[in-house]
């Protein structure tokens, strides 16, 4: 079980997070989506544990990967280091990494981010978390990468892991996801189970998502 309650959330002086409350079971993504701007990265790192809120509490597994926007947090390791550093199977990586065709000896600088995504995908399923946290998960992909990151959520669901991500991609998120959250200014002006919203609505997810959010622009981050 995940469960937020009540979060707020302060960066540099200025509330970003406004009292989101929501809960997931075993085995259902979570996509958070909205305007840029609208807090869905601060979310994420605040559920990662890299910002501390001001109030609220979030319960959440001991075990999680978190998978951020900018890939270049280890900029100077290779994909082998940093399974050498989280202690993961190098042995195991090895063969995920020949049927992902990513080179895992290179250091992640010298990479597209397309790659890079994939190795960070490729390391959470060695991390064997219960809770995966993905920003921009298919970010610099091709096809071929969109499609293994794909069936590797999948996977990871049907093994009642939890996946949390944020995207811009409404064509994958209706493909994958069991729940969505429109975020706006901060607030989550929406939370539901994808398939009962669109069925309520008898519309596809982009356009519940105009009706909701129009083009208007947020100013937070």
């Amino acid at each position: 079980m995940f469960e937020v309650n009540n979060l707020h959330v302060r960066v540099n002086g200025e509330l970003i997070i406004r009292d989101i409350s929501f809960y997931l079971s075993p085995g259902n993504c979570l996509s958070i989506i909205g305007p840029v701007g609208a807090g869905k990265t601060t979310l994420l790192r605040t559920i990662a544990g890299l910002i501390k809120p001001i109030s609220g509490i979030i319960f959440k597994p001991k075990n999680y990967f978190y998978i951020p926007q900018n890939t270049l947090i280890y900029p100077s390791f290779s994909a082998i280091g940093i399974c050498k550093f989280i202690q993961c199977d190098i042995e195991h990586m090895k063969v995920l990494a020949n049927k992902w065709n990513v080179p895992i000896d290179r250091k992640l600088t010298e990479l597209s981010e397309g790659t890079r995504r994939a190795i960070f995908w490729i390391l959470a399923s060695l991390s064997n978390p219960q809770l995966i946290i993905a920003d921009e998960p298919w970010q610099g992909t091709d096809l071929w990468l969109r499609e293994l990151i794909r069936n590797e959520m999948i996977n990871l669901l049907s093994q009642d892991k939890i996946i949390i991500l944020a995207s811009h991609e409404l064509w994958e998120i209706e493909k994958i996801c069991s729940h969505i959250m429109i975020l706006h200014r901060g607030t989550a002006v929406m939370f539901e189970e994808l398939d009962i919203l669109k069925e309520t609505k008898r519309q596809n997810l982009e356009s519940i998502y105009l009706e909701v959010i129009g083009g208007e622009k947020d100013e937070n981050v």
